[in-house]
């Protein structure tokens, strides 16, 4: 069964702002982040994240491509699938 919290986040990669975005409606407390390229490489990676509705996460040097983003909460692991244009 998954958390209603976690179904009702939000992740994307927004171009005018070189940023991947993780809305949070439900202030679901991210301890990381995690951004992994289609091989499995760690490209980055975000810690001690603050309690907050959205998040702005700044990647100026992506290539373009397919991403996994891992997000550690307090309830458990949610992936998500970023395309970066």
């Amino acid at each position: 069964m998954i958390d209603n919290n976690l179904e009702a986040m939000d992740v994307y990669y927004s171009n005018a702002d070189n940023s991947i975005v993780i809305n949070n409606p439900m202030l679901e407390k991210i301890e990381s982040v995690e951004m992994f390229n289609m091989p499995g490489q760690s490209v980055y990676r975000f810690n001690s994240m603050s309690n907050n509705s959205a998040y702005m996460l700044k990647t100026a040097s992506l290539s373009t491509g397919t991403y996994i983003i891992n997000m550690k909460t307090s309830n458990g692991v949610v992936s998500a699938k970023v395309l970066v244009k």
